[in-house]
């Protein structure tokens, strides 16, 4: 078992709508071809229910063996901002670069993605899981 913890490195990277409560996606940065964005986007309902708005600092982690992802709010200059991508439907998304070998880690291949479920929250922190 492991868990994987993603903090900020990079930018980049585009979303798809979410279909659930969360949506994990993986798509190729400009100009690199062995860098690849994973963008968890949350969905209007899971932003407003955590009560995190655009503009939040977050990190991510990442258990493999249950598939489980944990957003958490920091306060520091260690988390990816949620961005709204030009959007008002009241989504955030947050997006970590990643090299294209640890993509499988995550579930993910190239330009792929998956839903997600809400598990468990609290104010600072949320759990989900791949449908």
């Amino acid at each position: 078992m492991a868990v994987i913890e993603l903090c900020r490195k990079t930018r980049g990277g585009r979303s798809f709508g979410p279909k659930s409560d969360v949506r994990v996606y993986a798509t190729r940065e400009k100009g690199g071809k062995r860098r690849f964005s994973v963008g968890v986007r949350l969905s209007e309902t899971v932003m407003r229910r955590l009560r995190w708005i655009v503009g939040d600092l977050v990190r991510a982690s990442f258990d493999d063996s249950s598939m489980t992802w944990t957003l958490r709010r920091v306060a520091d200059k260690t988390g990816n901002r949620l961005s709204g991508q030009g959007r008002k439907d009241g989504a955030g998304t947050v997006r970590f670069a990643v090299d294209s070998g640890d993509l499988s880690v995550f579930g993910l291949d190239g330009d792929s993605g998956y839903d997600c479920e809400l598990v468990s929250s609290d104010g600072d922190s949320a759990s989900f899981k791949k449908c």
